[in-house]
């Protein structure tokens, strides 16, 4: 028997800990678990990102998913851009830290160098 995709029983789950569980089921031997990371979890994730502030968002944004790409990725620029812009708009000052502050090198490995486990 499979647990539930997102409920843990007094606690309410946050965004982050959604995208962990997904990242986790994702690579699980379980098709299952698969098959709820790849459509249930993003259900859920479209849901609770509509109730964010853009300044919310744009921090899930930077910490959450460009900390996760390849730092050669083209990708990356875009989405620091993106975080930056977000943050801005939901935000009446400009924040002094930006996206290459050093946190992002704490990630030893983005989703390129990551497999889906071994079975």
């Amino acid at each position: 028997m499979t647990a539930p995709v997102y409920t843990v029983i007094g606690k309410i789950v946050t965004i982050q800990e959604l995208m962990e569980e997904q990242r986790r089921r994702v690579r699980s031997c379980d098709p299952a678990e698969r098959f709820a990371a790849a459509l249930l979890f993003p259900a859920e994730l479209a849901k609770r990102l509509r109730t964010v502030s853009s300044f919310h968002l744009g921090e899930l944004l930077e910490h959450e998913v460009c900390s996760n790409l390849n730092l050669l990725a083209p990708e990356l620029p875009v989405c620091a851009e993106a975080a930056e812009r977000l943050r801005q708009k939901g935000s009446s000052r400009r924040l002094a830290t930006g996206f290459f502050s050093g946190t992002e090198l704490s990630h030893e490995a983005g989703p390129l160098s990551k497999g889906f486990g071994h079975c």
